[in-house]
């Protein structure tokens, strides 16, 4: 059965999902980000890291994002 629901907000964890092995986001993860919040999704980075190590991660993106983490979220 075919839902025609909207999808508004992506949750999405960082190691071994959004990242590669070296911890970086890849071009095609970059793109495919962008080109989700271009048609109104709201991205959320979901990570078991606390504040300053997500943000090291994070706060060279060039797209807003909301951040759920610590102690496993």
């Amino acid at each position: 059965m075919k839902h025609n629901i909207p999808i508004d907000l992506i949750g999405i964890d960082l190691d071994r999902t959004l990242l590669d092995n070296r911890r970086q986001l890849s071009a095609a993860n970059t793109h495919a980000l962008q080109e989700g919040i271009d048609n109104g999704l709201t991205i959320a980075v979901c990570s078991g890291r606390d504040l300053p190590a997500t943000r090291a991660i994070t706060g060279t993106w060039e797209f807003p994002t909301w951040l759920l983490m610590q102690n496993g979220s």
